[in-house]
């Protein structure tokens, strides 16, 4: 119950409403319910008077009203007052608090996001290193400024491949024959799907070898080993097969027909083309075989064995005139041709026997100037390419250690680091440095290369093609890595690249000895012209059986001549690498020599021919040995004419080739690591294994796996904190529902009270 004082105070209360009952906390009375309904008569004159104050007409009831009203406005703003029946807003506090609880996780995350950002920019500078790398690969070996151009005056002739051994100069090339291959025509059919003969089981044997004549070569008195107008061979002609070159093809019932013997001999794979032509005749239907080798010794003899007409079609021997059902259409023959007047033969009409060096692709018969130079161009284009790739990879590495103090935003990922600084300030002391004991050219300024104060560099193209054409083997030196050598049958091959620059003695104890068999009697000219004789060469551990043909030798140099034409011209010879040179001594004895060197090297001949050529029937040579020597004092591998530095010492693979046979004092070599191998090996040394880049990245994501395990650790207590967050606002929204019955059940009783 609100005690009210006075008339006054019952005026202010009615204005006021609940809010000013509230308020007025001092003046409610200490009732309950005994005396609740207890009002004095002068406090009834008060509220009467108060009524009146406010100007109600209606007395002593309108006044019982009111004071009713605002009791029940005064009992909801206690409760009000008490915050029973609010609702708490649980999901946004939670949201808050633990926002304020994550701060240190975020934290943990943007350091985690600063070192991969480093990661990915170590990524960036090493893929820039790479790519600037592979610049260099054509300026680290002194073979590549070697490299040379050639021009033929008329291209129509021939053109020319140059290699590495090739000699700049002018050569006269006169082409008097191309090589060919051999083409055979059979004789007309008229169906290509009829039967030849009569099915008979037949087998074609194809020889390969070379048509000769055995009349004397000087007289010219005997018409053999030259074909008619038709194609064919008379009496006198021979053919000398080469050795291991027979193939058959066999021909029954089932493939006696034109196209039949086209696919069997197409089939067998010996190198012949059988393809069938028709020439528009009554019997248009032509058999046509070409050998795809070219050369005078890739002629085809073709005997059969079997059915007659077969036989009477394919047949082609040219020691038989009666046996040639074929005509031959195109001869087999060599390339004739002369180079500065020197007069050589070639199976072939790509020559690489003419020139060291060189291969010469004939063309057509014709004279021709060959002009061969130093390919300059092609070193000005690697040193521009150089130029370009050193710069693009310096603009990203400034990029990525960038500092600029008005606009952070622009700073790099990498500044401060001391990796990066160190790759940067390596690279430019490279590039700036010199080449210690180099002749000629010691600084990339010497030929045209500046560096700029943005730490790139320029190009002088004028003063680079000086360079170029006033030293070349010192350009070389100051960009590869090079030697040169005061002997000059020492020559400088390659070296390791953990050689160290410097000028190394060489010493020779032992000079290379090529594997060699010698006759014990001059060769039995009388013999070789009897007949054929027959051999079992052994080159290098390769064998095989060689035939020297029947001929009138004038002199064992001539027989020597055409003994190692034989040999060199095998095929499994050719293949493996293995040549001869056959040389006669003053009595005319034989010496057959390996033309490599070294413990490998072993020449070894026996055969029925063996004792008429050699003096003996069985010649077992002498093995080469290798040389034996030391660079620089220091001790050296021998391996036929080559001697290399041994592993892990200054001199370590630098391999030289030393020919001749003197032995002792054989000069010097000075040996330099020029600008191109010295930058290759500082960015093969900073981006591989265990390479600063490499060193630097493990420590980086080994500092991502640490925050790694904080983020996780930190995260399972957010976790814990947000569970017990939950557990308490739980409880604290049970008890708001509590408070909220409660105030609702006192809202009640206050309504009821101040309606009684």
């Amino acid at each position: 119950m609100v005690m009210i004082s006075n008339a006054s105070s019952a005026s202010s209360v009615s204005s006021s409403g609940s809010n000013a009952g509230a308020a007025q906390n001092g003046r409610a009375a200490n009732a309950n319910n005994n005396s609740s309904n207890n009002v004095s008569n002068s406090d009834s004159n008060n509220v009467g008077g108060a009524g009146n104050n406010n100007g109600n007409s209606n007395g002593s009831g309108a006044n019982s009203s009111n004071s009713s009203a605002n009791q029940k406005q005064d009992a909801s703003a206690v409760v009000s007052s008490l915050g029973f029946g609010t609702t708490l807003p649980l999901s946004t506090l939670l949201t808050g608090l633990m926002q304020v609880a994550s701060i240190p996780l975020h934290n943990y995350q943007h350091q985690q996001d600063g070192v991969k950002t480093e990661l990915s920019a170590y990524a960036q500078l090493k893929s820039s290193l790479t790519t600037f790398q592979s610049s260099l690969g054509n300026l680290t070996l002194a073979a590549n400024f070697k490299s040379l151009t050639s021009n033929s005056s008329d291209k129509n002739v021939l053109n020319a491949d140059v290699f590495t051994g090739a000699q700049p100069g002018n050569y006269t090339v006169d082409v008097k024959q191309l090589a060919q291959a051999q083409t055979l025509v059979s004789s007309g059919q008229a169906s290509v799907s009829s039967a030849v003969g009569s099915g008979k089981p037949t087998v074609l044997s194809f020889n390969f070898g070379t048509i000769g004549s055995t009349a004397d070569d000087k007289t010219k008195s005997a018409t053999g080993g030259t074909p008619d107008s038709d194609g064919h061979y008379g009496d006198g002609t021979n053919f000398t097969p080469t050795a291991g070159t027979s193939k058959t093809v066999k021909i029954n019932s089932g493939n006696n027909t034109m196209g039949g013997i086209r696919d069997a001999i197409n089939s067998a794979g010996m190198g012949v083309t059988a393809s069938i032509v028709n020439d528009g005749s009554a019997t248009p239907y032509k058999l046509v075989l070409t050998n795809t080798a070219t050369g005078a010794a890739q002629a085809m003899q073709i005997t059969v064995d079997g059915d007659a007409a077969v036989s009477s079609l394919l047949s082609f021997d040219p020691t038989d005139s009666t046996s040639q059902g074929l005509s031959q259409t195109t001869t087999a023959q060599d390339a004739k041709l002369s180079v500065n007047g020197i007069d050589l033969n070639s199976p072939s009409n790509k020559v690489a026997s003419a020139l060291n060096g060189f291969t010469l692709n004939l063309a057509q018969v014709g004279k021709t100037t060959l002009s061969v130079s130093d390919d300059t161009a092609s070193i000005e284009t690697n040193v521009s390419n150089f130029v370009t790739a050193y710069n693009a990879m310096t603009q990203q590495l400034q990029g990525l250690t960038n500092y600029d103090s008005t606009d952070p935003s622009k700073n790099g990922p990498l500044l401060g680091d001391s990796t990066a600084s160190n790759i940067k300030g390596m690279l430019q002391r490279i590039v700036t440095g010199a080449l210690q004991g180099s002749s000629g050219f010691s600084t990339l300024a010497d030929v045209g290369i500046n560096f700029n104060n943005d730490g790139t560099l320029t190009l002088d193209s004028d003063k680079l093609k000086t360079a170029l054409g006033k030293n070349l083997p010192a350009f070389a030196s100051l960009f590869a890595t090079n030697a040169t050598t005061s002997d000059s049958g020492v020559s400088y091959l390659i070296a390791n690249p953990d050689a160290q620059a410097g000028t190394y003695d060489v010493n020779i104890s032992r000079a290379a000895s090529q594997g060699m068999a010698r006759g014990i009697a001059p060769a039995d000219l009388a013999a070789a012209a009897a007949k054929d004789q027959d051999l079992t060469v052994s080159v290098n551990g390769v064998s095989q059986n060689i035939s020297l043909p029947k001929a009138t030798y004038d002199s064992a140099s001539d027989l020597a001549t055409a003994l190692q034409k034989a040999i060199n011209g095998n095929t499994a010879f050719t293949t493996n690498g293995a040549s001869v040179n056959i040389s006669a001594d003053d009595r005319g004895a034989l010496t057959v020599s390996s033309t490599s060197y070294g413990a490998t090297s072993k020449v070894d001949i026996s055969g029925l021919g063996t004792q008429a050529l050699f003096g003996k029937s069985d010649i077992k040579g002498k093995v080469g040995v290798d040389v034996e020597g030391t660079i620089g004092g220091m001790l050296a591998k021998g391996t036929g004419q080559t001697l290399t530095g041994a592993t892990g010492t200054p001199v370590s693979g630098i391999t030289l080739q030393v020919s001749g046979a003197a032995t002792g004092e054989r000069g010097n070599v000075s040996y330099s690591v020029g600008f191109g191998s010295k930058l290759n090996k500082y960015v093969d040394d900073a981006t591989g294994m265990s390479g600063s880049l490499d060193t630097a990245t493990k420590a980086l994501n080994t500092r991502v796996g640490a925050i790694d395990k904080q983020i996780g650790a930190f995260q399972t207590h957010l976790n814990q904190v947000q569970s017990n967050y939950q557990d308490q606002f739980s409880r604290l929204n049970q008890l708001s529902v509590k408070m909220k019955t409660a105030g609702n059940m006192l809202n009640a009783q206050f309504n009821r009270t101040s309606g009684s």
